[in-house]
């Protein structure tokens, strides 16, 4: 036996007409917070990563505020592949670590390909910086692990002003592909 409901009298389930995020991206600035708003009831959900600092580690935001776009977000990251031309350097990331007294700790997964010969490296480089009035110091890089096919090629974080860079040394005569992923964690 089976009891069917019918109810007295007819209603439909609320649908929300706005959902509050984290952030909304404006003029290529985060802005807090942000809205999205579904368009026929849907919301378009992306992942992204960004170079914003929070300290959760994720964020959400509206792009553009009010639509019904929202990005769900890795913070305090960067990615990137860039070609590397044979026998000489280049820089992967300039990042500036503005003017205010800080600490910050970065972390890279690095690998690289010879596009002719196809000889491969990989790297994982731990860096520390700080930073006062504008100017950037590396207090250390106690650990940089190389796998190289073929040795020669360097890794290395420097600061240039308020910047930590990020460079890759070709030592090779063909161009390479170098992928980074990185993170970092400031105070």
């Amino acid at each position: 036996m089976s009891q069917i409901y019918v109810p007295t009298t007819s209603s439909t389930p609320a649908i929300p007409t706005s959902f509050t995020v984290d952030f909304q991206l404006a003029g290529g600035s985060f802005i807090a917070p942000g809205t999205v708003v579904p368009a026929g009831n849907n919301v378009n959900i992306n992942g992204a990563s960004t170079n914003f600092d929070n300290v959760n580690g994720i964020q959400t935001t509206a792009d553009p505020n009010n639509s019904k776009f929202m990005l769900v977000e890795l913070t305090n990251r960067f990615s990137d592949t860039i070609l590397c031309p044979a026998s000489s350097t280049t820089t992967l990331l300039s990042f500036n670590l503005g003017g205010s007294p800080a600490g910050y700790r970065f972390n890279f997964d690095v690998v690289g390909i010879d596009t002719v010969a196809f000889s491969v490296c990989g790297y994982n480089l731990q860096s520390t910086f700080k930073t006062l009035g504008g100017v950037a110091a590396l207090v250390q890089t106690p650990y940089i692990d190389a796998d190289e096919d073929i040795p020669g090629n360097l890794l290395s974080m420097t600061n240039v002003g308020a910047d930590a860079v990020l460079s890759f040394t070709n030592s090779t005569l063909n161009d390479w592909s170098v992928k980074f992923v990185g993170t970092y964690v400031v105070i």
